[in-house]
């Protein structure tokens, strides 16, 4: 079954599937684990594509430590 960015439940244990999207829900997870201050930019989004088989929680790690002031 493809996980269906828009609307399934995501947590740090998600995998980055080959179908990812930068959708609300997913915005909605980064601003609940990384704060107010989270904002998809190119470079990331770029990092996201290419991240397929990593977790979510690993891609928020990757956004603090990259992009969090």
């Amino acid at each position: 079954m493809k996980f269906d960015w828009h609307k399934d439940d995501i947590n740090a244990q998600t995998i980055i599937t080959s179908h990812y999207r930068n959708t609300q829900n997913v915005r909605r997870y980064f601003i609940s684990v990384c704060g107010e201050s989270f904002r998809f930019n190119r470079a990331f989004m770029a990092w996201m594509k290419q991240s397929q088989g990593l977790t979510m929680g690993e891609a928020a790690e990757h956004w603090c430590q990259q992009y969090k002031k």
